[in-house]
Protein backbone atom coordinates (compact mmCIF):
# COMPACT_ATOMS: atom_id res chain seq x y z
CA UNK A 1 0.00 0.00 0.00
CA UNK A 2 1.47 3.36 -1.13
CA UNK A 3 0.34 6.34 0.76
CA UNK A 4 1.49 9.60 -0.71
CA UNK A 5 1.62 12.82 2.08
CA UNK A 6 1.58 16.48 1.16
CA UNK A 7 1.86 20.54 1.98
CA UNK A 8 1.39 22.51 -0.33
CA UNK A 9 -0.25 26.62 -0.67
CA UNK A 10 0.93 27.80 2.34
CA UNK A 11 4.52 27.86 3.09
CA UNK A 12 7.27 24.59 2.69
CA UNK A 13 5.73 22.27 0.23
CA UNK A 14 6.30 18.94 0.38
CA UNK A 15 5.68 15.73 -0.33
CA UNK A 16 6.49 12.22 1.42
CA UNK A 17 5.99 8.84 0.02
CA UNK A 18 5.18 5.44 2.27
CA UNK A 19 4.60 2.02 1.26
CA UNK A 20 3.17 -0.41 3.82
CA UNK A 21 4.17 2.47 6.84
CA UNK A 22 7.77 2.45 5.81
CA UNK A 23 8.79 5.99 3.98
CA UNK A 24 10.48 5.42 0.71
CA UNK A 25 11.50 9.00 -0.01
CA UNK A 26 10.66 12.36 0.98
CA UNK A 27 11.20 15.91 -0.57
CA UNK A 28 10.56 19.68 -0.44
CA UNK A 29 9.84 21.22 -3.36
CA UNK A 30 12.25 24.68 -2.24
CA UNK A 31 15.04 21.72 -3.39
CA UNK A 32 13.74 21.58 -6.74
CA UNK A 33 12.48 25.58 -7.26
CA UNK A 34 15.60 27.16 -5.59
CA UNK A 35 12.75 29.25 -4.18
CA UNK A 36 13.28 29.55 -0.26
CA UNK A 37 9.98 27.95 1.66
CA UNK A 38 8.23 27.66 -1.76
CA UNK A 39 4.85 27.26 -1.48
CA UNK A 40 3.69 25.93 -4.48
CA UNK A 41 1.76 22.41 -5.65
CA UNK A 42 5.16 19.61 -5.56
CA UNK A 43 5.13 18.55 -8.41
CA UNK A 44 8.56 18.00 -8.22
CA UNK A 45 8.80 16.59 -4.76
CA UNK A 46 6.10 14.16 -5.70
CA UNK A 47 7.74 12.84 -9.26
CA UNK A 48 11.12 12.29 -7.25
CA UNK A 49 8.97 9.76 -4.81
CA UNK A 50 7.40 8.16 -7.49
CA UNK A 51 10.66 7.87 -9.23
CA UNK A 52 11.81 6.71 -5.99
CA UNK A 53 9.51 4.01 -5.72
CA UNK A 54 9.38 3.11 -9.62
CA UNK A 55 5.83 3.42 -9.55
CA UNK A 56 2.78 5.96 -11.47
CA UNK A 57 0.34 8.74 -9.43
CA UNK A 58 -2.35 5.58 -10.39
CA UNK A 59 -0.91 3.37 -8.12
CA UNK A 60 -0.89 5.55 -5.35
CA UNK A 61 -3.19 3.92 -3.21
CA UNK A 62 -4.10 6.85 -0.40
CA UNK A 63 -3.32 10.40 -0.89
CA UNK A 64 -3.11 12.98 2.63
CA UNK A 65 -2.86 16.46 2.86
CA UNK A 66 -2.25 18.60 5.74
CA UNK A 67 -4.07 20.95 6.30
CA UNK A 68 -8.27 20.33 6.38
CA UNK A 69 -9.94 23.42 4.43
CA UNK A 70 -13.30 23.21 6.72
CA UNK A 71 -11.76 22.21 9.73
CA UNK A 72 -12.56 25.42 11.81
CA UNK A 73 -11.90 28.16 9.40
CA UNK A 74 -14.96 30.10 9.72
CA UNK A 75 -14.15 31.17 13.48
CA UNK A 76 -10.98 32.17 12.42
CA UNK A 77 -12.47 33.99 9.40
CA UNK A 78 -14.68 35.90 11.89
CA UNK A 79 -11.95 37.15 14.14
CA UNK A 80 -9.63 38.26 11.40
CA UNK A 81 -12.75 40.32 10.10
CA UNK A 82 -13.27 41.42 13.19
CA UNK A 83 -10.14 41.58 15.89
CA UNK A 84 -7.25 41.61 14.03
CA UNK A 85 -8.43 44.08 11.44
CA UNK A 86 -7.84 41.89 7.81
CA UNK A 87 -10.50 43.10 6.18
CA UNK A 88 -12.12 42.05 2.72
CA UNK A 89 -8.23 41.84 1.25
CA UNK A 90 -7.30 39.67 4.09
CA UNK A 91 -10.22 37.26 3.62
CA UNK A 92 -10.04 37.35 0.00
CA UNK A 93 -6.39 36.51 -0.09
CA UNK A 94 -6.80 33.66 2.85
CA UNK A 95 -10.06 32.37 0.79
CA UNK A 96 -8.07 32.08 -2.39
CA UNK A 97 -5.71 29.81 -0.65
CA UNK A 98 -8.15 27.46 0.99
CA UNK A 99 -9.94 27.37 -2.63
CA UNK A 100 -6.81 25.95 -3.68
CA UNK A 101 -6.49 23.29 -1.28
CA UNK A 102 -10.02 22.06 -1.40
CA UNK A 103 -9.18 21.52 -5.27
CA UNK A 104 -6.06 19.45 -4.21
CA UNK A 105 -7.91 16.22 -5.26
CA UNK A 106 -9.13 17.43 -8.55
CA UNK A 107 -5.48 18.22 -9.16
CA UNK A 108 -4.48 14.92 -8.27
CA UNK A 109 -7.20 12.70 -10.81
CA UNK A 110 -6.07 14.92 -13.73
CA UNK A 111 -2.81 13.62 -13.49
CA UNK A 112 -4.23 10.14 -12.83
CA UNK A 113 -5.03 9.23 -9.24
CA UNK A 114 -7.70 7.41 -8.48
CA UNK A 115 -7.07 6.31 -4.88
CA UNK A 116 -9.06 7.72 -1.46
CA UNK A 117 -7.77 10.98 -0.29
CA UNK A 118 -8.01 12.69 3.01
CA UNK A 119 -7.51 16.03 4.72
CA UNK A 120 -5.85 16.06 8.05
CA UNK A 121 -5.94 18.57 10.32
CA UNK A 122 -2.57 20.79 10.27
CA UNK A 123 -1.68 19.95 14.01
CA UNK A 124 -2.85 16.63 13.75
CA UNK A 125 -0.05 16.14 11.18
CA UNK A 126 3.12 18.08 13.44
CA UNK A 127 1.71 15.38 16.42
CA UNK A 128 1.79 12.72 13.98
CA UNK A 129 5.06 13.16 12.50
CA UNK A 130 6.24 13.44 15.34
CA UNK A 131 5.18 10.84 17.59
CA UNK A 132 4.99 8.12 14.83
CA UNK A 133 8.51 8.70 14.12
CA UNK A 134 9.50 8.78 17.55
CA UNK A 135 10.34 5.36 19.35
CA UNK A 136 7.95 5.99 21.71
CA UNK A 137 5.04 3.59 22.46
CA UNK A 138 3.09 6.06 24.02
CA UNK A 139 3.85 9.97 24.37
CA UNK A 140 2.56 13.72 25.51
CA UNK A 141 2.43 15.40 22.63
CA UNK A 142 2.88 19.09 22.52
CA UNK A 143 2.03 20.92 19.33
CA UNK A 144 2.89 24.68 18.62
CA UNK A 145 3.07 27.05 15.68
CA UNK A 146 2.21 30.12 14.34
CA UNK A 147 -1.41 28.79 13.19
CA UNK A 148 -3.01 25.69 11.56
CA UNK A 149 -6.46 26.28 10.14
CA UNK A 150 -7.70 28.06 13.60
CA UNK A 151 -5.17 25.81 16.39
CA UNK A 152 -2.17 27.62 17.21
CA UNK A 153 -1.11 25.15 20.43
CA UNK A 154 -2.59 21.96 20.59
CA UNK A 155 -1.87 19.35 23.41
CA UNK A 156 -2.08 15.67 22.75
CA UNK A 157 -1.43 12.14 24.44
CA UNK A 158 0.17 9.45 21.98
CA UNK A 159 -0.25 5.67 22.48
CA UNK A 160 0.20 3.17 20.24
CA UNK A 161 -1.33 3.61 16.82
CA UNK A 162 -3.16 6.91 17.51
CA UNK A 163 -2.97 10.28 18.80
CA UNK A 164 -5.63 12.34 21.68
CA UNK A 165 -6.35 15.73 21.03
CA UNK A 166 -6.66 17.14 24.81
CA UNK A 167 -6.33 20.89 24.66
CA UNK A 168 -6.31 22.94 21.75
CA UNK A 169 -5.59 27.33 21.76
CA UNK A 170 -6.87 29.54 19.05
CA UNK A 171 -5.49 32.23 16.71
CA UNK A 172 -5.13 34.69 17.24
CA UNK A 173 -3.63 33.34 20.90
CA UNK A 174 -0.47 32.19 19.39
CA UNK A 175 3.15 32.07 20.36
CA UNK A 176 4.45 31.28 17.43
CA UNK A 177 2.74 34.78 15.39
CA UNK A 178 3.89 37.01 18.56
CA UNK A 179 7.76 35.53 18.38
CA UNK A 180 7.31 36.72 14.49
CA UNK A 181 5.67 40.13 15.19
CA UNK A 182 9.01 40.25 17.31
CA UNK A 183 11.10 39.59 14.31
CA UNK A 184 9.12 41.89 11.98
CA UNK A 185 9.76 44.16 15.00
CA UNK A 186 13.40 43.31 15.26
CA UNK A 187 13.58 44.32 11.50
CA UNK A 188 13.40 40.67 10.30
CA UNK A 189 11.19 39.00 8.33
CA UNK A 190 8.66 36.33 9.70
CA UNK A 191 8.64 32.80 8.87
CA UNK A 192 12.36 33.35 8.28
CA UNK A 193 14.01 35.20 10.96
CA UNK A 194 13.14 33.81 14.04
CA UNK A 195 16.53 31.87 14.31
CA UNK A 196 17.89 35.52 14.24
CA UNK A 197 15.71 36.56 16.66
CA UNK A 198 16.89 33.56 18.94
CA UNK A 199 20.73 34.11 18.13
CA UNK A 200 19.97 37.92 19.44
CA UNK A 201 18.46 36.83 22.47
CA UNK A 202 22.04 35.74 24.46
CA UNK A 203 23.43 39.51 23.67
CA UNK A 204 20.60 41.41 25.97
CA UNK A 205 18.66 41.12 29.14
CA UNK A 206 15.61 40.84 29.35
CA UNK A 207 14.82 44.24 30.36
CA UNK A 208 11.54 44.80 28.32
CA UNK A 209 9.73 41.04 30.05
CA UNK A 210 7.51 42.53 32.63
CA UNK A 211 5.93 44.80 29.99
CA UNK A 212 5.88 42.62 27.56
CA UNK A 213 4.39 40.06 29.33
CA UNK A 214 1.18 42.32 29.67
CA UNK A 215 1.11 42.27 25.69
CA UNK A 216 0.01 38.40 26.72
CA UNK A 217 -1.70 38.33 29.64
CA UNK A 218 0.32 35.42 30.54
CA UNK A 219 -0.88 33.12 33.48
CA UNK A 220 -0.30 29.45 34.42
CA UNK A 221 -3.26 27.94 32.32
CA UNK A 222 -3.88 30.21 29.55
CA UNK A 223 -2.92 33.33 27.42
CA UNK A 224 -4.29 36.00 25.56
CA UNK A 225 -2.83 37.98 22.69
CA UNK A 226 -3.77 41.63 23.62
CA UNK A 227 -4.48 42.47 19.88
CA UNK A 228 -3.94 45.83 20.35
CA UNK A 229 -0.58 45.43 20.27
CA UNK A 230 -0.55 43.30 17.56
CA UNK A 231 -1.74 43.07 14.27
CA UNK A 232 -1.11 39.73 12.41
CA UNK A 233 -3.06 40.28 9.73
CA UNK A 234 -1.68 43.87 8.03
CA UNK A 235 2.24 45.18 9.65
CA UNK A 236 2.44 42.43 12.64
CA UNK A 237 2.57 45.27 15.62
CA UNK A 238 0.41 48.47 15.93
CA UNK A 239 1.75 52.03 16.44
CA UNK A 240 0.52 50.97 20.14
CA UNK A 241 3.50 48.85 20.36
CA UNK A 242 5.62 51.15 18.98
CA UNK A 243 4.72 53.57 21.51
CA UNK A 244 5.77 51.01 24.14
CA UNK A 245 8.66 49.68 22.82
CA UNK A 246 10.20 52.41 20.32
CA UNK A 247 10.15 52.83 16.90
CA UNK A 248 10.88 49.27 14.89
CA UNK A 249 13.85 48.38 13.49
CA UNK A 250 14.10 48.91 9.63
CA UNK A 251 16.03 46.53 7.51
CA UNK A 252 19.94 46.76 7.68
CA UNK A 253 20.01 49.81 10.18
CA UNK A 254 22.38 48.71 13.09
CA UNK A 255 21.70 46.47 15.32
CA UNK A 256 21.62 48.26 19.49
CA UNK A 257 21.29 47.42 22.94
CA UNK A 258 17.76 47.70 22.75
CA UNK A 259 17.27 45.21 19.74
CA UNK A 260 19.18 42.50 21.94
CA UNK A 261 16.93 43.30 24.76
CA UNK A 262 14.14 43.28 23.43
CA UNK A 263 14.89 39.67 21.51
CA UNK A 264 15.72 38.40 25.22
CA UNK A 265 12.45 39.54 26.78
CA UNK A 266 11.21 37.79 23.90
CA UNK A 267 12.80 34.65 24.16
CA UNK A 268 12.14 34.77 27.84
CA UNK A 269 8.34 34.96 27.48
CA UNK A 270 8.62 32.02 24.60
CA UNK A 271 11.02 29.54 27.03
CA UNK A 272 8.41 29.94 30.09
CA UNK A 273 4.77 29.63 28.08
CA UNK A 274 6.15 26.59 26.69
CA UNK A 275 7.61 25.38 30.23
CA UNK A 276 4.01 25.51 31.07
CA UNK A 277 2.28 23.93 28.66
CA UNK A 278 4.75 20.73 29.28
CA UNK A 279 4.14 21.34 33.25
CA UNK A 280 0.44 20.86 32.01
CA UNK A 281 0.62 17.63 29.38
CA UNK A 282 2.34 15.99 32.76
CA UNK A 283 -0.16 16.41 34.53
CA UNK A 284 -2.98 15.59 32.42
CA UNK A 285 -1.00 13.02 30.57
CA UNK A 286 1.32 11.58 33.29
CA UNK A 287 3.99 10.68 30.93
CA UNK A 288 7.68 10.19 30.83
CA UNK A 289 8.14 11.20 27.32
CA UNK A 290 7.45 14.11 25.68
CA UNK A 291 7.12 14.81 21.77
CA UNK A 292 7.41 18.43 20.75
CA UNK A 293 6.70 19.60 16.96
CA UNK A 294 5.52 22.77 15.10
CA UNK A 295 7.65 25.63 13.74
CA UNK A 296 7.99 26.96 17.17
CA UNK A 297 9.77 23.67 18.60
CA UNK A 298 12.83 24.97 16.10
CA UNK A 299 13.85 27.36 18.77
CA UNK A 300 16.85 25.64 20.31
CA UNK A 301 17.20 27.49 23.25
CA UNK A 302 13.82 27.07 24.15
CA UNK A 303 14.07 23.33 24.03
CA UNK A 304 17.12 23.11 26.18
CA UNK A 305 14.76 25.44 28.93
CA UNK A 306 12.33 22.52 29.07
CA UNK A 307 14.90 19.77 28.90
CA UNK A 308 16.38 21.28 31.40
CA UNK A 309 13.31 21.14 33.83
CA UNK A 310 13.01 17.62 33.36
CA UNK A 311 9.33 17.76 33.96
CA UNK A 312 9.72 14.26 31.26
CA UNK A 313 12.79 11.93 31.51
CA UNK A 314 12.83 11.07 27.71
CA UNK A 315 12.55 14.34 25.42
CA UNK A 316 11.85 13.73 21.47
CA UNK A 317 12.05 17.07 19.06
CA UNK A 318 11.23 16.25 15.15
CA UNK A 319 13.79 17.58 13.09
CA UNK A 320 11.41 19.14 10.21
CA UNK A 321 9.42 20.72 13.10
CA UNK A 322 8.19 23.27 10.31
CA UNK A 323 5.09 22.50 7.79
CA UNK A 324 7.21 21.04 5.47
CA UNK A 325 7.48 18.20 7.93
CA UNK A 326 3.36 18.50 8.04
CA UNK A 327 3.48 15.86 4.54
CA UNK A 328 4.46 12.61 6.61
CA UNK A 329 2.68 13.56 8.98
CA UNK A 330 -0.54 13.68 6.93
CA UNK A 331 0.65 10.43 5.45
CA UNK A 332 1.64 8.59 9.30
CA UNK A 333 -1.92 9.91 10.26
CA UNK A 334 -3.68 8.53 7.25
CA UNK A 335 -1.38 4.95 7.94
CA UNK A 336 -2.23 4.68 11.55
CA UNK A 337 -5.41 6.99 12.73
CA UNK A 338 -7.73 6.21 9.25
CA UNK A 339 -6.66 3.21 8.05
CA UNK A 340 -6.08 1.31 11.81
CA UNK A 341 -2.61 0.05 10.28
CA UNK A 342 -0.47 -1.36 13.34
CA UNK A 343 2.56 -2.29 11.29
CA UNK A 344 5.66 -0.64 13.03
CA UNK A 345 7.28 2.51 11.40
CA UNK A 346 11.23 3.03 11.90
CA UNK A 347 12.83 6.36 11.53
CA UNK A 348 16.50 5.25 11.45
CA UNK A 349 17.86 8.26 9.58
CA UNK A 350 16.76 11.62 8.00
CA UNK A 351 18.43 11.56 4.82
CA UNK A 352 15.45 11.03 2.54
CA UNK A 353 15.50 13.42 -0.19
CA UNK A 354 17.76 13.73 -3.82
CA UNK A 355 21.16 11.86 -4.18
CA UNK A 356 24.31 12.78 -5.45
CA UNK A 357 26.49 10.59 -8.18
CA UNK A 358 30.13 11.07 -8.74
CA UNK A 359 29.12 10.26 -12.27
CA UNK A 360 27.29 13.10 -13.31
CA UNK A 361 29.09 15.17 -10.44
CA UNK A 362 33.00 14.96 -12.12
CA UNK A 363 30.99 15.88 -15.99
CA UNK A 364 29.41 19.20 -14.64
CA UNK A 365 32.65 20.08 -12.83
CA UNK A 366 35.10 19.48 -16.09
CA UNK A 367 31.80 21.76 -18.06
CA UNK A 368 32.83 24.51 -15.34
CA UNK A 369 36.79 24.36 -15.68
CA UNK A 370 37.09 22.90 -12.27
CA UNK A 371 39.56 20.52 -11.05
CA UNK A 372 38.62 17.20 -10.00
CA UNK A 373 40.59 14.56 -8.17
CA UNK A 374 39.51 11.12 -6.42
CA UNK A 375 41.09 9.92 -3.26
CA UNK A 376 41.92 6.70 -1.78
CA UNK A 377 42.03 8.22 1.33
CA UNK A 378 39.24 10.87 1.37
CA UNK A 379 38.60 11.10 5.35
CA UNK A 380 42.23 11.61 6.01
CA UNK A 381 42.83 14.16 3.33
CA UNK A 382 39.53 16.07 3.37
CA UNK A 383 40.45 16.42 7.63
CA UNK A 384 43.74 17.56 6.81
CA UNK A 385 42.79 20.79 4.69
CA UNK A 386 40.07 21.53 7.41
CA UNK A 387 42.30 21.30 10.07
CA UNK A 388 44.60 23.95 7.60
CA UNK A 389 42.26 26.06 7.74
CA UNK A 390 40.78 25.97 4.77
CA UNK A 391 36.35 25.57 4.16
CA UNK A 392 34.96 22.79 3.11
CA UNK A 393 31.61 22.32 1.20
CA UNK A 394 30.44 18.68 1.55
CA UNK A 395 27.59 17.17 -0.20
CA UNK A 396 27.16 13.87 0.26
CA UNK A 397 24.72 10.57 -0.69
CA UNK A 398 21.19 12.24 0.07
CA UNK A 399 19.56 15.29 0.74
CA UNK A 400 18.12 15.10 4.83
CA UNK A 401 15.39 16.62 6.02
CA UNK A 402 14.73 19.39 7.98
CA UNK A 403 16.08 23.24 7.55
CA UNK A 404 19.27 21.91 9.07
CA UNK A 405 22.09 20.18 7.64
CA UNK A 406 23.06 16.90 9.45
CA UNK A 407 26.15 15.77 7.62
CA UNK A 408 25.30 15.66 3.66
CA UNK A 409 24.91 19.35 2.48
CA UNK A 410 26.71 20.90 5.06
CA UNK A 411 29.93 23.78 4.95
CA UNK A 412 32.72 22.12 7.26
CA UNK A 413 35.30 24.14 9.29
CA UNK A 414 37.84 23.78 11.98
CA UNK A 415 36.41 25.22 15.23
CA UNK A 416 39.00 25.44 17.42
CA UNK A 417 40.07 28.88 14.48
CA UNK A 418 38.70 31.28 16.35
CA UNK A 419 38.37 33.78 12.85
CA UNK A 420 37.01 31.08 11.28
CA UNK A 421 33.47 32.44 12.03
CA UNK A 422 33.57 35.50 10.61
CA UNK A 423 35.18 34.48 7.49
CA UNK A 424 32.45 31.82 7.02
CA UNK A 425 29.59 34.18 8.30
CA UNK A 426 31.02 37.37 5.73
CA UNK A 427 32.41 35.76 3.05
CA UNK A 428 30.57 32.55 2.20
CA UNK A 429 27.11 32.44 3.92
CA UNK A 430 26.94 36.37 3.50
CA UNK A 431 24.89 36.82 6.95
CA UNK A 432 25.01 38.90 9.89
CA UNK A 433 27.74 38.57 12.09
CA UNK A 434 26.32 37.83 15.15
CA UNK A 435 24.76 34.56 14.16
CA UNK A 436 26.36 31.45 15.65
CA UNK A 437 27.65 28.03 13.85
CA UNK A 438 26.87 24.44 15.40
CA UNK A 439 29.50 21.61 16.22
CA UNK A 440 28.79 17.93 15.03
CA UNK A 441 30.83 16.06 17.58
CA UNK A 442 31.23 12.16 18.34
CA UNK A 443 28.61 10.95 20.24
CA UNK A 444 30.65 9.00 22.67
CA UNK A 445 32.47 12.66 23.26
CA UNK A 446 30.16 14.69 23.88
CA UNK A 447 30.03 14.13 27.75
CA UNK A 448 33.58 15.44 27.41
CA UNK A 449 32.49 18.55 26.58
CA UNK A 450 28.87 19.01 27.32
CA UNK A 451 28.51 17.24 30.76
CA UNK A 452 25.50 15.13 29.61
CA UNK A 453 24.61 12.05 27.64
CA UNK A 454 21.64 13.35 26.06
CA UNK A 455 21.49 12.94 22.58
CA UNK A 456 21.63 15.40 19.82
CA UNK A 457 21.36 13.94 17.07
CA UNK A 458 19.05 16.60 15.07
CA UNK A 459 20.80 20.00 15.80
CA UNK A 460 17.49 20.86 18.02
CA UNK A 461 18.84 21.70 21.37
CA UNK A 462 21.48 24.25 22.79
CA UNK A 463 23.82 22.91 25.22
CA UNK A 464 25.92 24.67 27.67
CA UNK A 465 29.75 24.08 26.82
CA UNK A 466 32.02 23.19 29.67
CA UNK A 467 33.87 25.96 30.49
CA UNK A 468 37.50 24.74 30.73
CA UNK A 469 36.47 23.62 26.45
CA UNK A 470 35.73 27.26 25.72
CA UNK A 471 38.88 28.41 24.54
CA UNK A 472 39.45 24.49 22.22
CA UNK A 473 36.41 25.61 20.14
CA UNK A 474 35.88 29.29 19.82
CA UNK A 475 34.18 29.61 16.57
CA UNK A 476 31.08 26.67 17.91
CA UNK A 477 30.27 28.56 21.20
CA UNK A 478 27.84 31.23 21.26
CA UNK A 479 27.99 34.40 23.49
CA UNK A 480 26.06 32.58 26.21
CA UNK A 481 28.29 29.66 26.35
CA UNK A 482 26.18 27.67 24.66
CA UNK A 483 26.68 24.83 21.34
CA UNK A 484 23.79 24.33 19.23
CA UNK A 485 25.25 20.57 19.30
CA UNK A 486 24.69 18.03 16.63
CA UNK A 487 26.13 14.61 18.27
CA UNK A 488 26.61 11.61 15.84
CA UNK A 489 27.01 8.56 16.05
CA UNK A 490 28.56 5.83 13.34
CA UNK A 491 25.07 4.43 12.49
CA UNK A 492 23.52 7.63 11.68
CA UNK A 493 25.80 8.94 9.04
CA UNK A 494 28.82 6.96 8.74
CA UNK A 495 31.23 9.15 6.01
CA UNK A 496 30.34 11.96 7.82
CA UNK A 497 31.91 10.09 10.97
CA UNK A 498 34.69 8.77 9.40
CA UNK A 499 35.85 12.60 8.82
CA UNK A 500 35.02 13.57 11.91
CA UNK A 501 37.37 10.22 12.99
CA UNK A 502 40.15 11.40 11.53
CA UNK A 503 39.91 15.07 12.35
CA UNK A 504 39.98 13.94 16.11
CA UNK A 505 42.53 11.91 15.46
CA UNK A 506 44.79 14.99 13.40
CA UNK A 507 43.77 17.38 16.07
CA UNK A 508 42.66 15.63 19.53
CA UNK A 509 39.61 17.44 18.80
CA UNK A 510 36.67 15.19 18.40
CA UNK A 511 33.90 17.62 16.75
CA UNK A 512 33.98 20.09 13.53
CA UNK A 513 32.10 23.09 12.68
CA UNK A 514 29.05 22.55 10.48
CA UNK A 515 26.61 24.80 8.57
CA UNK A 516 23.82 24.21 6.28
CA UNK A 517 25.66 24.52 2.51
CA UNK A 518 23.66 27.34 1.31
CA UNK A 519 24.12 31.02 1.06
CA UNK A 520 21.36 33.24 3.29
CA UNK A 521 18.16 33.56 1.81
CA UNK A 522 18.86 29.96 -0.61
CA UNK A 523 17.47 27.09 0.27
CA UNK A 524 19.95 23.99 0.98
CA UNK A 525 21.90 22.79 -2.15
CA UNK A 526 20.36 19.65 -3.16
CA UNK A 527 21.87 18.13 -6.57
CA UNK A 528 25.28 18.20 -8.48
CA UNK A 529 24.79 21.53 -10.35
CA UNK A 530 23.86 23.60 -6.88
CA UNK A 531 26.94 22.37 -5.24
CA UNK A 532 28.92 23.17 -7.79
CA UNK A 533 26.91 26.91 -8.68
CA UNK A 534 27.39 27.34 -4.93
CA UNK A 535 31.15 26.27 -4.96
CA UNK A 536 32.01 28.55 -8.04
CA UNK A 537 30.03 32.28 -6.32
CA UNK A 538 31.52 31.80 -2.75
CA UNK A 539 35.40 31.37 -1.38
CA UNK A 540 34.71 27.70 -0.69
CA UNK A 541 38.57 26.80 -0.62
CA UNK A 542 37.30 22.66 -1.46
CA UNK A 543 34.11 21.12 -2.62
CA UNK A 544 33.51 17.31 -1.92
CA UNK A 545 30.65 15.94 -4.17
CA UNK A 546 29.84 12.11 -4.21
CA UNK A 547 33.59 11.36 -2.92
CA UNK A 548 35.29 14.13 -5.48
CA UNK A 549 37.83 16.53 -4.24
CA UNK A 550 37.24 19.53 -6.18
CA UNK A 551 38.73 22.90 -6.68
CA UNK A 552 39.11 25.87 -8.39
Amino acid sequence: MYILGLNAFTHDASAALLCDGKIIAYAQEERFTRLKHDPSFPWNSIQYCLNEAHISLKEITVAAFSWSPFHKLIPRFLKTFYNIGGGIPRLKSQGSKWLDIINVKGILEKHGFEGKFYYVPHHNAHAAACFYSSSFLESAILVIDGVGEHATTSLYHGKANSINLLQQYYYPDSLGLFYAAITEYLGFKNNDGEGKVMGLAPYGLPEYYNKMKDCLFLNQNNYKIDTSYFDFAHRWFTKKFEKEFGPARIENEPITEHHYNIAASAQKILEEKIWHFCQELKRITQSDNLCYTGGVSLNCQANHFIWSRKDFKTYYFFPAAYDAGTSLGAALFAFKDILNCSDAYSFEHVFWGPAVEKKHGALLAQQYSLHVQESNNLYEQIARIIAHGKIVGWCMGKTEIGPRALGNRSILADPRKPEIKDIVNNKIKKREPFRPFAPTILAEKAPEYFHTKEPSPYMMMTLPIAPEKINEVPSVVHVDGTCRVQTLERQFNEPYYQLITEFHALTNVPMILNTSFNKAGEPLVSNEQDSILSFINSDLDVLVLAGLIITK
